[in-house]
């Protein structure tokens, strides 16, 4: 029974050693494009909006701990998904070069944009 609790604690303390380790996240996998997200962002349904706001929430929770595509963010913590909404249409009607780019990439410049990390 020992043994079986050694292994366990091992395998814990293992894997969240790597998770918290800092990781890159670089090759966009994605199919959906920074337009595909710009339309869910500009829909006229609520689960559309709901989409994009969890879709930027999931992108700014990754960016509170690694870098992603190269893009950091800091002190965005305490920001609602809906403010990160309006931040990326405001940041695609600066940049309509945002829409091209793969969401994910989108997602993160502009999150890097509205809030630069002083280093």
């Amino acid at each position: 029974m020992r043994r079986v609790l050694f292994i366990f604690a091992f395998l814990c303390l293992s894997v969240s050693a790597l998770a918290n380790d800092r990781m890159q996240i670089n090759n966009p996998q994605s199919h959906l494009s920074g337009r595909d997200l710009m339309n869910f962002c500009k829909g006229q349904y609520d689960i559309d909006f709901g989409y994009c706001a969890g879709y930027m929430a999931a992108i700014s929770e990754v960016m509170m701990d690694h870098a992603v595509y190269g893009q950091t963010a800091c002190n965005h913590a305490m920001v609602a998904p809906q403010q990160l909404v309006e931040l990326l249409k405001k940041q695609a009607a600066h940049d309509p070069s945002l829409e091209l780019q793969p969401a994910s990439v989108a997602a993160a410049e502009a999150l890097s944009n509205s809030f630069r990390c002083q280093y």
